[in-house]
């Protein structure tokens, strides 16, 4: 059975019935444009005959006779009908050829999106399961506590309604994976593999740094449903030539030999004849039915046109949706990532605490459901985000060929033999279906962007939101007494101390605008875990750095992110407690070189790790 995406993708396209469906749909237009293409070729036609035949008159009353007759039949003109058919079938075709790749690039989008659920209800389950046994260990100690009547019953009380709600969120998080295996079971055709591999490697770089309104054409440029509606369109035009074609005659010529053994007066006696000549018809009146046909025709179009215009507006809020969804969590998954590994480092100090008697029972259980809620919410937005890249992909038709996903229809003839055209060059979006924005991505419309007088201070933080431009504010927006002074070099500082073990620069090749680890990056980090090892009492924390090349405020953030993701490989991936580990960004505030050359950049573009001690609970929190 496969098991990574690939295979599974190809595994579940070449035995989607609804692939076959439309694959077997393609066949079929194929032939439908071959029997139209018989119309131009000679008809031949054969006929015999043996018979009985009894009267009651004449010389033979009775007799056998025989006859046979071989005919031959060539179009000359039916009024651009045949003509017509064969440019619609044509046409046709391609509709079928444009749906064919819908369905298959729909199938792989669903399977993948059910390959992400099951991996996040997965994790999910994980997480209601860790979240479960930290109640039974509580329960065990609160109920040993009240036995040896330390504890209060309330408290005995308290934990066993808590650990009831852990026990249905198990059942819950048990119940969604096993709907999402099921629905990958019915997509895919076989069941989730035990090791699923991570979707991020697949999820595109920049892509919402790209204007909204350029996915949109890339869309209509490349979405195989558009493009079977466009297509359609055609087909339907050529279908009007062909229905007016009954107001023309038609002429063929025809030939003919025959021969009988009996003549008209049924003597015995053989006749032969044979016959070539033009034949030319033409109706004058069939009750208005040619007509009818021709409103027809120009119905189906206005109707494909209505078809093209649904699709393009599906096409578009698909596209404005996903786009949005993806700019809004890649702005909140660095804090929610924060919230997780906060709470997970909080939910770990409560828990000695609590063993010692610094804290209550709620304060414990409040921290252990906020660990559980914050690391559910870190999850369901990573996977959402997952989906809309991949939703982006499938809209634009790319997504089997991002994922390089084969199947067999690729490697038949009839796959590979139809005429693309460009709609493009005769399609102009800007009129037909224009890529409208429904929310400009203009900062001063959103109450966590605005800022009025462009100081660097949202009006949210503002106390002067009509500061003059140029004037140096503080961090309330009002203009500073004096300039403000520089930032500290806060790991240079803790190099100093005691306390401070090591520190291990680590160059990641981030691309542009990204905090995305790929695969390969991973060897990097072995120093920092290494670290961690040889000093069991230590923890360690992770510093983005930025290049001077941009926006400092950008920088900063994006610095942040960088140093969360390295964070969340570190406590994912390799296991590192939360407690021992936080991730802060610098920007661009202490740079090794003082430049935007290409080799600054690089050298500036870093990660830092500073291994340090822990506190005396044996915790890592800001210093």
């Amino acid at each position: 059975m496969p098991h990574d995406l690939q295979h599974i993708l190809s595994h579940a396209i070449d035995n989607n019935p609804d692939v076959q469906r439309s694959w077997r749909d393609f066949m079929i237009a194929g032939e439908d444009k071959r029997q139209v293409e018989a119309g131009w070729r000679p008809s031949v036609d054969v006929s015999a005959g043996l018979n009985y035949l009894k009267r009651n008159y004449g010389i033979d009353r009775s007799y056998v006779f025989n006859d046979a007759q071989i005919t031959v039949s060539q179009l000359l003109f039916d009024g651009f009908f045949t003509s017509s058919e064969i440019q619609r079938f044509n046409e046709a075709r391609k509709v079928r050829y444009f749906e064919l790749l819908a369905t298959i690039e729909n199938t792989a989008f669903e399977v993948v999106s059910a390959y992400a659920d099951v991996q996040q209800f997965r994790e999910l389950l994980i997480i209601a399961e860790e979240n479960l046994t930290t109640h039974v260990s509580v329960f065990k100690q609160i109920e040993e506590s009240v036995n040896a009547g330390v504890a209060r019953r309330a408290d005995l009380e308290q934990i066993s309604g808590r650990l009831s709600l852990a026990e249905s969120n198990v059942m819950t998080a048990q119940a969604n994976l096993h709907d999402v295996s099921a629905r990958f079971l019915r997509l895919a055709g076989i069941l989730p593999p035990e090791r699923l591999v991570s979707l991020n490697v697949y999820r595109p770089v920049g892509l919402v740094d790209v204007p909204l309104q350029s996915i949109i054409y890339k869309a209509y440029e490349h979405n195989p449903t558009f493009l079977a509606a466009y297509f359609d369109i055609n087909a339907q035009q050529f279908a009007i030539t062909a229905a007016r074609s009954n107001y023309y005659p038609k002429v063929n010529v025809v030939a003919s030999y025959g021969s009988q053994n009996r003549d008209d007066d049924g003597l015995d006696n053989r006749l032969t004849e044979g016959s070539i000549g033009l034949q030319l018809t033409y109706n004058l009146y069939n009750g208005g039915r040619d007509r009818s046909r021709v409103r027809a025709a120009l119905f189906e179009i206005d109707r494909a046109k209505d078809v093209r215009e649904s699709v393009c507006r599906d096409i578009r809020q698909t596209l404005q949706i996903s786009y949005n969804e993806i700019k809004n969590l890649e702005q909140r998954l660095p804090a929610l990532n924060e919230h997780r590994l906060s709470s997970r480092r909080v939910r770990t100090a409560y828990l000695d605490q609590f063993k010692i008697g610094q804290r209550t029972l709620l304060d414990l259980l409040d921290a252990e459901n906020e660990a559980y809620e914050s690391s559910r919410a870190y999850r369901e937005a990573f996977y959402a985000e997952l989906k809309a890249y991949f939703s982006i992909l499938s809209t634009q038709g790319g997504l089997t060929s991002k994922l390089k996903v084969n199947h067999h229809f690729s490697g038949t003839k009839a796959y590979e033999r139809v005429d693309k055209d460009d709609p493009q060059s005769f399609f102009d979006p800007q009129h037909v279906c224009p890529a409208l924005s429904v929310n400009p991505d203009d900062p001063q419309q959103s109450i966590l962007t605005r800022d009025t007088d462009h100081d660097g201070v949202v009006n949210l933080w503002d106390d002067c939101v009509n500061t003059p431009v140029g004037v140096v504010v503080n961090n309330n927006g009002c203009e500073a007494e004096k300039a403000l002074p520089a930032v500290p070099d806060v790991s240079s500082d803790l190099l100093g101390q005691e306390n401070v073990r090591q520190k291990i620069i680590v160059n990641v090749p981030f691309s542009p605008n990204s905090s995305n680890i790929e695969a390969s990056y991973e060897v990097l980090f072995f120093p920092i875990v290494e670290a961690l090892e040889r000093y069991p009492q230590s923890g360690v924390i992770i510093e983005g750095h930025a290049s001077l090349d941009g926006s400092a405020v950008y920088n900063k953030k994006l610095s942040k992110r960088r140093a969360l993701s390295v964070v969340t490989w570190l406590v994912d991936n390799m296991g590192v407690p939360a407690n021992r580990i936080i991730g802060r960004g610098v920007g661009e505030e202490r740079p090794l070189q003082n430049s935007t050359d290409l080799q600054s950049n690089t050298v500036n573009r870093r990660i830092e790790a500073l291994i340090v001690d822990l506190d005396e609970h044996g915790d890592l929190f800001e210093r």
